[in-house]
């Protein structure tokens, strides 16, 4: 966590001049954290924390075509498995997207953007139990893929509708397990492919003070994951408040899901914090 967070100062530090300059005003550096706990035992939790990057290096009035970059961490926690998780991922790859206006007097826009790359992540788990102790390390090289669709208007009621579709495939993987102290063995491994589809819709955007360029917007939306393995399906409520400034995206974001496995009749909270960096520094 120590190296996150230089890195985190490093970039926070760099985009700082650079946004003040105009440069990157196409460009995100989005940092994000959250925690996760089970509804029906607190003491099942998880934290996350990470930073996300993209930047066109082509674009043109209705297109573009960039590169994108992530890193994430987690801590996961069963106490009544006495299990515990660490996990790191990182992950790049290239994007593009097209904006679509349906006329000069229309209120209407669209922006769709697709997003393709790989991910290498890499788990540790530990079981530390009074006749057992356990350590499993699991390497994974996946494909991922983001589908990102936006329907704009022009208004302050309902100004926007998205639908965002996420697909993980992995392609390699390997599994090394310890068991009671005994020499390492390569054990069958975690699959951890999974698609989700989000859908969000903003319900107003609220002015802040007189000027109106600060914008606070509620979201509410609608989540389901399918997983290859291990866990049967889930569905999220999403409620999420968000500040912007005027024509402008999200600077800051505050998220809260609901989060159901009903095959399991297992309930989580996940509450989570997302700061774009470059957009909170923008001066228009």
């Amino acid at each position: 966590m120590r190296n996150l967070l230089i890195v985190l100062i490093i970039i926070a530090s760099a985009t700082s001049s650079v946004a003040q300059n105009g440069i990157a005003r196409n460009a995100n550096v989005s940092l994000f954290s959250g925690y996760l706990l089970k509804k029906q035992n607190t003491n099942n939790n998880a934290y996350y924390y990470g930073v996300y990057t993209d930047a066109p290096f082509v674009k043109g009035e209705k297109y573009n075509f960039g590169v994108w970059g992530l890193y994430s961490a987690s801590e996961f926690q069963d106490n009544i498995a006495q299990y515990k998780s660490s996990t790191s991922e990182m992950a790049a790859g290239l994007n593009t997207g097209v904006y679509l206006s349906s006329g000069m007097n229309s209120i209407n826009s669209f922006y769709g953007g697709l997003a393709v790359g790989y991910k290498r992540a890499r788990e540790v788990g530990t079981v530390n139990k009074r006749r057992y102790s356990s350590e499993g390390t699991q390497s994974d090289n996946m494909a991922v893929a983001n589908l990102n669709l936006n329907l704009f208007r022009e208004m302050s009621f309902l100004p926007r509708t998205q639908l965002i579709i996420s697909l993980q495939k992995p392609f390699s993987s390997e599994k090394i397990l310890s068991e009671n102290s005994k020499a390492d063995t390569i054990v069958s491994s975690w699959r951890k492919g999974y698609y989700e589809a989000t859908l969000k819709q903003s319900l107003v955007d609220i002015p802040l003070g007189l000027s109106g360029e600060l914008l606070l917007e509620p979201k509410l939306g609608i989540s389901y994951d399918h997983y290859e393995a291990g866990l049967p399906d889930s569905y999220s409520l999403i409620g999420e408040i968000s500040l912007k400034k005027l024509f402008s995206d999200d600077f800051l974001s505050l998220n809260f899901q609901y989060k159901q496995y009903p095959g399991k009749k297992t309930d989580y909270f996940v509450y989570g914090i997302t700061i774009n960096v470059l957009r909170l520094l923008e001066k228009k």
